[in-house]
């Protein structure tokens, strides 16, 4: 509780972030943060030991220019179009801090990735929610051409999974009279990115993390990546000494082993696969993803009731109460053990609250 005030109004009168439960303990299968079960490549455990030293008394690199760099190789784009942050989360505040102020509209989906409505808020901007397709969470006729300062679009979109069309990002792009930020924090887990659209448009500025598909999510590396004049701009905004050195190693280790992300990326993708299907026979209505979670509507029951349930028996999914997505549950993919355990799961929780449970192809969910 903040010391009435002390705070301006706005942010007297927010409502914060509202991060996934991190539990205490061993004992649980957690699975509602949509972090990668697979760990970082050993290239990246390596580097950090050994940039444990006197070193870490001086200051990093105050633009990270070694994961610039790196960054840029991997993009395939210069070095003077990326900018990196303590996870896209500051390169996502950054962008609102320097381009959104008192009054300036910003447009989102409905659903979407809620962290940019406390950082509109915080900058007492105007948010315009688009209610996105009921069905199949696609982006609506209205969603375009809309006067804004800024559009945020997550692709995959979170918490859906759903990959928009490129031809739909690159109408937005020419739709759009303020600045298009396309967040592809998941887009390691799909078939199809907008990365090469940054060439073609000067309002665009995509999202990139390591935290998902590389698996560091713990040491925050985040990018933006957009032509010359967006970055010199956000680069006036950016905190001093931003990411940390260890980070940087680790960031630049992980860049340069891409082998063995797109590994553990494609055994997420084969277990994304495995698990939507098992939940389909088990009557759940899943969304197509294309990212490292799935949304699934459980039958019959409310998805509060099963969320509930799944947490007494110590397993974290992810709900949200929201009108637009409060039918479905967002699961994190796991591992193929931990999405075993979560079948199992799932199968008592339906028990439990009345429900049949029929046999299925799937020999997990059999006792």
């Amino acid at each position: 509780m903040s010391v009435p005030g002390y705070f301006r109004n706005a942010v007297e009168a927010l409502d914060p972030y509202v991060p996934g439960i991190q539990p205490e303990g061993n004992d649980w299968l957690k699975l509602n943060t949509n972090e990668n079960p697979y760990p970082p490549s050993p290239r990246v455990i390596e580097a950090v030991r050994a940039a444990v030293g006197e070193r870490l008394a001086l200051y990093p690199n105050p633009t990270a220019e070694p994961v610039r760099r790196a960054g840029a190789k991997a993009f395939g784009v210069a070095p003077e179009m990326v900018i990196v942050g303590n996870g896209a989360d500051e390169v996502l505040a950054m962008i609102v801090r320097g381009l959104v102020g008192r009054g300036d509209r910003v447009v989102v989906g409905d659903p979407t990735y809620t962290l940019v409505e406390v950082l509109v808020a915080i900058q007492e901007g105007r948010l315009t929610r688009v209610p996105l397709r009921r069905r199949n969470f696609a982006l609506p006729e209205r969603f375009f051409g809309r006067p804004a300062k800024v559009v945020y679009l997550p692709s995959p979109n979170a918490p859906t999974g759903v990959l928009h069309p490129l031809e739909e990002i690159d109408r937005l792009c020419e739709t759009t009279d303020g600045v298009v930020v396309l967040d592809e924090a998941y887009v390691g887990f799909a078939r199809a990115n907008a990365l090469h659209l940054v060439h073609k448009y000067s309002n665009l500025i995509v999202l990139r993390t390591l935290s998902k598909s590389y698996s560091l999510a713990g040491v925050r590396v985040g990018f933006g990546i957009a032509q010359v004049e967006l970055i010199a701009g956000l680069m006036k905004v950016k905190d001093s000494y931003n990411v940390d050195a260890l980070s940087q190693v680790a960031a630049v280790a992980a860049l340069e082993d891409r082998a063995y992300s797109a590994e553990c990326t494609r055994r997420v993708v084969e277990q994304r696969e495995y698990l939507s299907g098992a939940l389909r026979q088990l009557g759940f209505r899943v969304t197509p993803s294309e990212a490292n979670f799935i949304f699934a509507t459980p039958p019959k029951k409310p998805a509060r009731a099963f969320y509930d349930e799944l947490v007494s028996r110590k397993v974290l999914v992810r709900y949200f109460d929201r009108p637009c997505v409060n039918h479905g549950l967002r699961i994190t993919v796991g591992s193929e053990r931990q999405n075993h355990e979560l079948l199992k799961a799932i199968k008592l929780t339906m028990i439990t609250l009345g429900l049949d449970v029929a046999d299925t192809a799937f020999g997990v969910v059999k006792f």
